[in-house]
């Protein structure tokens, strides 16, 4: 493990060493959503994926006996919501190599430098709970931002597929290991 310079990921002999595990990135949408009429939208995706165990990650970690910047091992990434399968991706499925996606990474830094143990994720396979077919993303791309929202959390009110309290999510990458967590009552004062 060592520091990254976003330069340094632009020479092609560069493969720094990076550890692979299983993390289960969770998102509150309704709070994605009240972003889609702000200037801002990332400031509300960042604010909508950091609520208290809203990250869990495996108890393991692997690296690698020699570094592949420019690929990963194939593993299938499955997630299932109280014994359902909702999702079920190989890693070869991945548009960005690992050397893209730190760039990236690097790239949203001040100053262009990822730090030893900056966690970098991969992606989303299909299958999440808020899922709007592209026709309808057209049309309301034409609609005035308020209106959008509106329209989004009206559409998403009773969708059976969000998470709720109580129910059990278990996510897994074949040799890297599994976890299973259960959704908490919200705390409410």
């Amino acid at each position: 493990c060592q520091d990254i310079a976003l330069t340094q990921l632009d020479e092609a002999a560069f493969s720094p060493q990076i550890g692979l595990f299983i993390a289960n990135d969770m998102t509150a949408r309704c709070v994605q959503i009240a972003g889609e009429g702000s200037s801002d939208k990332l400031q509300f995706w960042a604010a909508a994926k950091s609520f208290p165990d809203f990250l869990p990650v495996g108890a393991q970690i692997w690296y690698p006996y020699q570094s592949n910047i420019d690929g990963l091992p194939d593993l299938t990434l499955e997630t299932r919501v109280n014994g359902i399968l909702r999702q079920s991706a190989s890693t070869r499925e991945l548009i960005y190599t690992p050397r893209e996606m730190l760039r990236f990474a690097a790239r949203q830094t001040p100053d262009g430098l990822l730090c030893k143990h900056d966690i970098v994720l991969t992606g989303t396979p299909a299958g999440i709970a808020l899922s709007v077919p592209r026709w309808k993303r057209r049309i309301a791309a034409l609609l005035p931002s308020r209106q959008r929202i509106r329209a989004a959390l009206r559409m998403n009110r009773d969708n059976a597929r969000f998470l709720r309290p109580g129910d059990e999510i278990a996510f897994s990458a074949g040799w890297l290991g599994s976890q299973t967590l259960r959704i908490a009552p919200a705390n409410i004062e």
